[in-house]
């Protein structure tokens, strides 16, 4: 009869030392998937489809660590229909989506915060726009990226005296395989020698190819034909 309780008080210890560790186990775990933070949002693109390589980050602003997805979520409740969603640690953030081919043209919202367990919805990367170094050089207000363009293209913007020589640049239109459709030179519409911008404009005339995206390069003149003081400004473009 001893032995019967022993063994049945042995079982049941076991019983309740497996329950226990079941429930630590599971409430830690719930736990620990209530104090994640998240940031969501909708994901736009200025194109008919979201290209394959667009990528979406966020930034501590203090750590610098980074966490990124290129996972799409198809939900009606996001704008387009299309969002995203990145787990990351509590802090201040910078999110962002850009593309694999270029750095400079992304969807940016800055200094979002974010608490412990906190899900931070309706951080929308829709308005994309080009940053960087380029823009303090050359800016195009004709045409904007993505347009859908036809010949005659006629383009338009401003540059720095620098960015010109002889009063002139050149600018190539190109394929996505990289073959050049037509080229032909921006021209200064003012005096080009000076720091300040300058408005130009070029008239390229082509044939639409049978991709239906392209690329318009404006290359920043440069007569030395060192490497390093080659420049370009990339304008993404669809022929249909």
């Amino acid at each position: 009869m001893n032995k019967y309780l022993i063994s049945l008080l042995a079982i049941i210890i076991i019983i309740v030392f497996i329950a226990s560790i079941y429930y630590y186990f599971f409430n830690f775990t719930e736990s620990q998937n209530q104090q994640k933070s998240v940031i969501e949002g909708s994901l736009g693109y200025p194109s008919e489809i979201i290209p394959d390589d667009v990528e979406v980050c966020a930034i501590n602003t203090k750590t610098e660590q980074k966490f990124c997805t290129r996972e799409r979520l198809q939900d009606e409740k996001y704008i387009y229909n299309v969002g995203y969603k990145i787990e990351v640690e509590p802090g201040t953030y910078n999110v962002f989506a850009t593309r694999d081919i270029s750095e400079d043209f992304k969807a940016t919202v800055r200094g979002v915060s974010v608490q412990k367990g906190q899900n931070q919805t309706y951080i929308n990367l829709v308005e994309w726009h080009m940053y960087g170094s380029k823009n303090d050089l050359i800016e195009v207000d004709s045409p904007s990226f993505y347009r859908i363009i036809n010949s005659p293209l006629v383009v338009t913007g401003k540059a720095k005296g620098s960015w010109f020589f002889e009063a002139t640049f050149l600018v190539k239109l190109l394929d996505t395989e990289g073959n050049v459709l037509a080229q032909t030179t921006a021209e200064a519409q003012g005096e080009w020698m000076t720091e300040a911008y300058v408005p130009f404009k070029a008239t390229i005339e082509f044939e639409n190819p049978k991709t239906s995206e392209g690329e318009l390069v404006l290359e920043k003149a440069n007569p030395s034909g060192l490497p390093e003081n080659d420049e370009e400004l990339i304008i993404p473009v669809r022929f249909r």
